[in-house]
């Protein structure tokens, strides 16, 4: 499932009250599945996908600027320190975050 399909479900799923549900139903809604229900709330995972969106755009400016400070070295330098490298990685990290 991809991210934006999460992101619609969770949405969907967002006006349930699931603190009320959880009052409601003691027996069904307590022990191990009150976990469960909590990682299944709407709320907590759309503030998860927008830390995640936040995340990832904060990864994409690092990387502008691991390039745009890394040009200011001598090519010695950036070949020494892996600046191609390091760019690759951070390249194949985002495309990860990227690919639904």
């Amino acid at each position: 499932m991809n991210i934006e399909e999460l992101k619609r479900l969770a949405e969907a799923a967002s006006d349930v009250n699931w603190m009320h549900l959880c009052r409601e139903n003691p027996v069904v809604f307590s022990g191990k599945y009150a976990d469960f229900i909590a990682a299944a709330n709407p709320a907590a995972v759309l503030e998860l996908i927008r830390q995640r969106d936040e995340l990832l755009a904060s990864l994409k400016e690092a990387r502008e600027l691991v390039e745009d400070w890394g040009a200011y070295a001598p090519a010695y330098m950036q070949e020494k320190h892996d600046l191609e490298g390091d760019l690759s990685r951070l390249d194949a990290v985002i495309s990860k975050m990227e690919t639904p």
